[in-house]
């Protein structure tokens, strides 16, 4: 176990009394805390999952499902990832350069977040791993449709952001390569420029690299 000294009025070195120690069973708390997950899944088996406000919720939720497996609850809550994070890049046309590029960094960060919590359990991570990599297919999906949705007047920055979150997802993802020649073709790029080299740019380079 682990023993902690209680001390009366500061520290034993400022003068303080030793009153006694406090003892706790690391393996007790362990079985505890395995007991209280196995009693939430059960829970939600019978309820059904909790209200998931955003990320950290899920990815709690799903914690618990890797070291008590429930295929059904695990389905649910990834359904409702999805529709979570579909939702989240609804607006994503309205958005400014800075704020596209904040909420995309925030989604990666939610989705690598969602997959190390089931990381206890090999089986539920393989599950996880793979959905989350067919939702973020589709987020992908969403903001490349829509950037393609505004004509002459598109934001090229907005372009740039939903180009950079795909190659990141997956390069070859349906409506990149149409994305990929509007965006040069809004900007006068040379067809043949690689795309790595404008995603990897800054602002101003790009800037500079206009005809």
């Amino acid at each position: 176990g682990l023993k902690v000294a209680i001390v009366s009025e500061g520290t034993q070195q400022a003068g303080g009394e030793k009153v006694g120690d406090i003892l706790f069973d690391i393996d007790e708390s362990l079985a505890s805390a395995l007991a209280w997950k196995k009693r939430k899944v059960q829970l939600w088996g019978q309820h059904g999952p909790p209200p998931l406000r955003g990320p950290q919720d899920i990815a709690t939720v799903l914690e618990a499902l890797a070291v008590v497996p429930d295929q059904s609850l695990e389905y649910s809550v990834l359904q409702m990832t999805e529709t979570h994070l579909v939702e989240w890049v609804q607006p994503y046309m309205r958005w400014d350069s800075e704020h596209a590029q904040k909420q995309l960094e925030a989604i990666i960060a939610a989705a690598s977040g969602i997959e190390t919590a089931v990381q206890s359990s090999p089986e539920v991570h393989r599950r996880v791993s793979a959905r989350m990599s067919s939702i973020l297919e589709k987020v992908a999906s969403i903001i490349l449709s829509a950037s393609l949705s505004g004509g002459e007047g598109t934001d090229t920055q907005l372009m740039r952001h939903a180009l950079k979150f795909a190659s990141n997802i997956d390069p070859h993802l349906p409506g990149m390569e149409e994305v990929e020649r509007r965006f040069k073709m809004l900007l006068k790029f040379p067809a043949g420029i690689k795309i790595s080299d404008l995603l990897m740019a800054s602002e101003v380079d790009l800037v500079r690299l206009e005809p």
